[in-house]
């Protein structure tokens, strides 16, 4: 097989379906260069839609011989076929039929690949499974679909089926969309800055990202949509509530939203803006407090940062938040930079350990010198994933920060791309290894615990809770990261008082502890920048 030997640290998990106020301000981080070129960037339906791959490329996976030869191919080939359905708003029935998706029977709105298959085991196990003819619900749904280019449908179709007989971070993909569109690391210009959660029938705001066209309309986190343009949001999954905020044509959007039992209007317009993935600002109060918030590791990153944090040097901060909830990864090159601002140049940040036995492990140092001494805490959720995690992992093992907020998603696992069945321009992005913090140990399947734990009341999200087959660590012996500032004492100090309400618990508590002498100074006394060197 032919090799690209790209290395990629793309956080896939989120696949299928992958709030902050304060006081004060240093910049807006907004990129106007890039948006005319960005705003030719076609969907990537329409990549699939050129790329060279057939019907028969995925019935050689999923077929009625396959798919009945044991459990694992068959809730492989139901992956397989949920994924395509949901895209055309069909769904599969417990007795193999493709029937209407409805606000009753949807289960898809936060694709959880696990919870979906479940009933599926037992059906198998009933040997009720005979009752499900593949290639003919394959042959329906290429009947039903009015829409969709029917490659992409085949594409989504083999990445369902690999998400379970392989790994969930093993895909396909077209290289040209790889490299104008996901390596970039840039948003997309018809991006509003929005991300949603629906449970339970209630389609709520999880994020709204700062100095974005959402957040000048006045949208907030915790807003519950009732409709968007008219239309009743009941009716939408999160796919769909996707799809019409991408669309191309629409310049503005009309919200109806529910806020403490007050229903208000809220009126967005698109700007067409391409929003920095870095956002700071200074926090008044009795201590003044920083805030990065890194929504993504993208390009220049680490030098965005290391300028808001001189800017910041110059207003006398007492502490520093990193804020890395929601954050899915990006370049590594970069978060080993930003790690050098904190803990020095040259310090081991994370190590590759291939699958493969005969091939080294390979050890990442920091790329940049510290440029920030002070005392540190890091926000995360569980939508914080791969490089994020590392970085928050390190820091935690480094005992540079205090790690604060919900246990981090589990992508512990990178991808190299190979050539695909010796397809034209079709990457196959396969696992090959962990990633590992300095002390060996591996946030894959666990994720990294924090010191203080606290929960944003969002839908939770994980690799071992989202699916069905997710690598796990103890197979290739290694141990699962650990709290590692148990001897800093969070109870007195956390019975302080706030010095500050900026409407985020997650940032509210932090800026509680940042402000408490004994942690600042145990955080000093326990830091080993030489530890794992």
């Amino acid at each position: 097989m032919k090799s690209w030997g790209v290395l990629v640290t793309i956080a896939m998990g989120f696949l299928f379906g992958l709030v902050f106020a304060g006081i004060g301000g240093i910049s807006a981080g907004l990129q106007a260069s890039a948006t005319s070129q960005k705003l030719q960037i076609n969907k990537i339906e329409e990549y699939w839609a050129k790329a060279d791959i057939q019907k028969s490329d995925l019935t050689k996976l999923v077929n009625d011989k396959n798919c009945h030869s044991s459990e694992k191919y068959f809730l492989a080939c139901i992956n397989s076929v949920m994924g395509s359905l949901q895209k055309i708003n069909q769904r599969l029935s417990y007795s193999g039929e493709i029937l209407p998706s409805s606000v009753s029977t949807q289960n898809l709105d936060n694709y959880n690949e696990k919870e979906n298959l479940t009933p599926f085991i037992r059906i198998y196990n009933e040997k009720l499974n005979q009752n499900f003819h593949f290639e003919q619900i394959l042959a329906d749904m290429l009947d039903l679909n009015k829409q969709i280019p029917e490659k992409y449908l085949f594409s989504l179709g083999i990445n369902g089926f690999f998400s379970v007989y392989r790994d969930p971070h093993t895909y396909i993909l077209p290289m040209n969309y790889f490299n104008e569109v996901t390596a970039s690391s840039d948003r997309s210009p018809y991006f509003v800055g929005l991300s949603f959660d629906k449970k339970n029938g209630r389609t709520t705001i999880r994020k709204v990202f700062k100095n974005s066209d959402a957040f000048n309309a006045g949208l907030r986190p915790m807003d519950q949509v009732i409709t968007l343009n008219g239309q009743s949001i009941a009716d939408l999954n999160l796919s769909e509530i996707s799809q019409v905020l991408k669309e191309r044509t629409l310049k503005s959007y009309t919200f109806v939203i529910d806020r403490n039992g007050q229903r208000y209007v809220k009126n967005l317009q698109r700007s067409y803006r391409i929003l920095n993935q870095v956002y700071s600002e200074v926090i008044d109060g009795p201590k003044k407090m920083g805030l990065i918030q890194i929504s993504k590791f993208a390009k220049n990153t680490c030098d965005e940062v290391k300028s808001d944090i001189l800017k910041m040097a110059d207003q006398n901060i007492s502490g520093l938040v990193l804020d890395l909830r929601d954050n899915p990864g990006g370049q590594l090159s970069e978060a080993a930079c930003l790690a050098g601002l904190f803990l020095g140049a040259n310090r081991k940040i994370y190590s590759v350990k291939y699958f493969d036995v005969t091939k080294p492990i390979e050890v990442a140092l920091t790329t940049a010198d510290q440029n920030y001494s002070g005392p540190v805490a890091v926000l995360t959720s569980n939508s914080s994933a791969s490089a994020a995690e590392l970085i928050s992992g390190a820091f935690q093992e480094y005992h540079r920060a205090v790690i604060i907020g919900e246990r981090t998603f589990g992508k512990g696992t990178f991808q190299e791309v190979d050539s695909w069945l010796d397809k034209k321009n079709i990457g196959l992005f396969k696992t090959k290894g962990f990633y590992l913090l300095p002390s060996n140990a591996s946030t894959q399947f666990f994720g990294v615990t924090p010191d203080i734990e606290m929960n944003d009341g969002n839908e939770i999200t994980s690799e071992s809770l989202n699916y069905m087959n997710p690598i796990k660590p103890e197979v290739y012996n290694l141990k699962a990261s650990m709290k590692s500032t148990d001897k800093l004492p969070f109870s007195s100090c956390l019975q302080t008082q706030t010095l500050a309400s900026t409407n985020d618990a997650f940032l509210d508590k932090a800026m509680q502890v940042l402000s408490c002498q004994a942690v600042t100074t145990g955080l000093a006394n326990l830091f080993s920048p030489n530890e794992f060197n």
